[in-house]
């Protein structure tokens, strides 16, 4: 009898291999999707959740809480404030007296603002009582009546204001003194003298285009008073100094209100100061003014005549005069220097 041995086993292996072949038949299929024809189209990629934009804050952005001001006693302050807020003011000096409408230290009806100030200090603290507080307070400081306008405005409402003293005025250089003035010597020849004289009739110009000329050189404020001689009117409109010389120079005014010329002698002009009296030592003057009419002269004062110093200020009260000739009786020319009162060469 022939064995089915290897008949049974074609069998089991054909079994094993059809439940295979179901077994993947029996998987589920899927399909991948065609890509679009405008990348665009594609869904994009899934992204961070964007975060949430916090709302703005109430007020202006970046309004000031602290503040600094010119005290002036011709402008009011304005002062904005707002209900929960103190608002300080500092001033530079304590505080002398406070006044105005609707305050108190207490929140009490018809009050509109609450104030705090300890006496004999710079210090005011106060604070609105409601949204519609509006009123205005006066300090006085250092004497001066300062006025400020309290009103409700929540969005530049200030903590504390610091006031200041204004700045001092720019420095007028005529209201300083003069500088120690170094001598270089006594001894100036006339020909300087009148090269200073000359400079000082263009003053004025020089010192506008061109300063460093005139910088030797000091002019006095003025006005000077006037010497009433026999009728005759003189001012000094015009009063120079240079200190390395102690050399001053005048320019003056003589008024003739008579009816008749008058004449002088340009050498007897004398500048006096209280006790004393000084010589020019260079004029420059045509000893005549005509009737109801003025003229000027200029004269030079260097030293004291006797070889010593005047030390004369710009702005001293001088007290001119001269001597009366008749006509024809002048005999020095106008720009005549007195050459005994000259120890220069």
């Amino acid at each position: 009898m022939r064995s089915s041995l290897p008949f049974l086993l074609m069998v089991g292996i054909a079994g094993v291999l059809s439940a295979r072949n179901a077994e993947v038949n029996s998987v589920p299929s899927f399909s991948i999707p065609e890509a679009a024809d405008d990348p665009a189209a594609a869904d994009p990629p899934p992204s961070a959740p964007t975060p949430a934009v916090e709302p703005e804050k109430s007020g202006k952005p970046g309004a000031p809480v602290i503040a600094t001001r010119i005290l002036d006693p011709q402008s009011v302050i304005a002062i904005p404030t707002a209900p929960g807020i103190t608002t300080t003011l500092q001033f530079p000096e304590a505080i002398q007296g406070i006044d105005g409408v609707g305050l108190s230290s207490k929140a009490e009806d018809g009050v509109l603002y609450t104030i705090s100030h300890s006496p004999g200090t710079s210090i005011l603290s106060f604070s609105p009582t409601s949204p519609e507080a509006r009123t205005n307070i006066n300090v006085v400081v250092h004497g001066q009546v300062y006025v400020f306008v309290l009103a409700v405005n929540p969005d530049t409402a200030l903590f504390k204001l610091t006031l200041e003293n204004p700045p001092p005025p720019p420095p007028d250089p005529q209201a300083f003194p003069a500088p120690p003035e170094h001598r270089q010597s006594l001894g100036v020849s006339p020909t300087k003298l009148m090269g200073l004289m000359d400079k000082c009739k263009a003053y004025a110009a020089l010192r506008h285009d061109s300063p460093a000329h005139v910088a030797d050189i000091r002019q006095g404020k003025g006005p000077w008073k006037p010497t009433v001689l026999d009728g005759a009117v003189i001012t000094p409109m015009e009063i120079y100094r240079k200190g390395e010389w102690d050399a001053l120079v005048m320019r003056l005014s003589i008024r003739n209100p008579s009816r008749t010329p008058l004449f002088y002698d340009p050498e007897s002009l004398l500048a006096g100061v209280g006790p004393q009296s000084f010589r020019p030592v260079l004029t420059d003057a045509s000893g005549r003014v005509g009737p109801n009419s003025q003229d000027e002269a200029w004269m030079v004062i260097q030293g004291d005549g006797a070889q010593g110093t005047n030390n004369l200020d710009t702005d001293n009260e001088f007290q001119i005069s001269f001597q009366k000739v008749a006509e024809g009786q002048i005999t020095s020319p106008p720009g005549t220097a007195d050459a005994s009162l000259f120890s220069g060469k």
